[in-house]
């Protein structure tokens, strides 16, 4: 990753920017993603391709989280891939299903409920 300075990227005035200062550009700071790859990652956090990709992330959780709950998988007696397999894409196949029906009925702000009827 590549960092600059931030009075230089900001526009802002610093104490000590007299002392980092580089010309016009600032210090620029190189940092190898293998440092720490948990805090160092190959997007920067204050990008937006890092907003859109954790947008999709937390939409991934949620999916998981309802799988999990809402279908029962968390406790589950299930053995073997391909019958967990199964019953994974059905319980996704039915979430899919309900929500195509409240598009088609007109009911878009109930699309990821469960417990409402789709009349």
């Amino acid at each position: 990753m590549k960092y600059k300075c931030p009075s230089a990227a900001y526009g802002t005035r610093c104490k000590g920017y007299a002392q980092c200062s580089e010309g016009t550009k600032g210090r620029i700071v190189r940092i190898p993603l293998q440092t720490d790859r948990r805090i160092f990652v190959p997007i920067a956090r204050s990008s937006y391709k890092w907003q859109q990709v954790y947008d999709g992330r937390t939409a991934v959780e949620g999916v998981n989280s309802r799988i999990d709950l809402s279908f029962g998988f968390e406790h589950h007696v299930i053995k073997g891939k391909e019958k967990m397999t199964v019953r994974v894409g059905l319980a996704l196949l039915v979430m899919l299903s309900m929500a195509l029906a409240r598009i088609k009925r007109d009911q878009e702000q109930d699309m990821r409920s469960l417990i409402k009827r789709a009349a």
